[in-house]
């Protein structure tokens, strides 16, 4: 939800972006009604992450056509796990000690720091209260699907933090939990 949110903001304020015209023209919940209606450019709120990791990019004509399946999930699940690390937007200082310790020893120069570089707006609000006001903003009906919309995404993006917390663990920047990667199942 909280990335919707940002899209939506970006592409509103970038008249460059692809639908901007759509974003300027319709509040939030619109845009994701939009998105919901499943026209050309609404995938980048649909499962989007999972489309990009898999091969739902190249199955059709244009990757703004895609649509993402259970196996795609399945492919970008295993693809962050042979990555062995991932950053976590919500976790982007952890995200940055994990890739400096893996990559600084072979990269003497690389140097991973928290900077706040794509950021369309930063909200006063934690994460939790900002998902808790556009929860409300949305409604629970539309709520509801547009999280129905977004299960690859979601599984994708709990099993992203799992490959984070892992590669945390193997660097001692975070205690052992005691228990592996797992890419986490969803309904049909």
């Amino acid at each position: 939800m909280l990335r919707a949110y940002s899209v939506y903001n970006f592409t509103r304020a970038d008249s460059s972006q692809p639908y901007s015209d759509v974003a300027q023209d319709l509040s939030f919940p619109d845009y994701i009604a939009w998105a919901l209606r499943k026209k050309t450019g609404s995938i980048v709120i649909r499962d989007y992450q999972v489309v990009h990791l898999s091969d739902a990019s190249w199955r059709g004509n244009h990757i703004l056509d895609a649509r993402a399946e259970r196996s795609d999930l399945e492919q970008a699940c295993q693809l962050l796990t042979d990555w062995g690390v991932v950053g976590v937007v919500e976790q982007f200082d952890l995200s940055a000690q994990v890739f400096q310790s893996i990559y600084g020893p072979q990269l003497p120069d690389l140097v991973f720091q928290p900077r706040w570089e794509n950021a369309t707006i930063r909200a006063p609000f934690s994460p939790e209260e900002q998902l808790v006001q556009l929860r409300h903003t949305l409604g629970e009906t539309l709520y509801a699907d547009f999280m129905e919309a977004n299960k690859f995404d979601l599984a994708l993006h709990v099993h992203a933090q799992s490959v984070l917390a892992d590669a945390a663990q193997r660097t001692g920047l975070m205690p052992e939990a005691g228990g592996n990667v797992i890419c986490f199942q969803v309904g049909s």
